[in-house]
């Protein structure tokens, strides 16, 4: 159990691991603890405290700066279908 800032509203959602690589976080739900959707969305998570991670959904620019520094350290990854998700130092 973790807990997902948004709007400054914090929610405690569920991540489990996977056996097959597909580690699941729930997010916190569209419109009433989260953002109004999430179709289309590039989500960042920043740790705010302990076991505590503040959401933002972010345009494409900001997102591509995001990748392009976790390129540049050496973490962005890509799932197996494609979709790639990064970590910053």
């Amino acid at each position: 159990t973790l807990n997902i800032v948004f709007a400054g509203r914090s929610v405690s959602r569920h991540l489990r691991y996977g056996h097959n690589g597909m580690d699941t976080l729930d997010l916190p739900i569209p419109g009433l603890d989260g953002p109004p959707r999430y179709d289309h969305s590039i989500l960042a998570f920043t740790r705010v405290g302990a076991n505590q991670y503040e959401i933002k959904l972010l345009n494409p620019r900001i997102a591509g700066r995001w990748r392009g520094r976790s390129a540049a350290a050496g973490t962005l990854y890509a799932m197996t279908g494609g979709r790639e998700w990064g970590v910053l130092p």
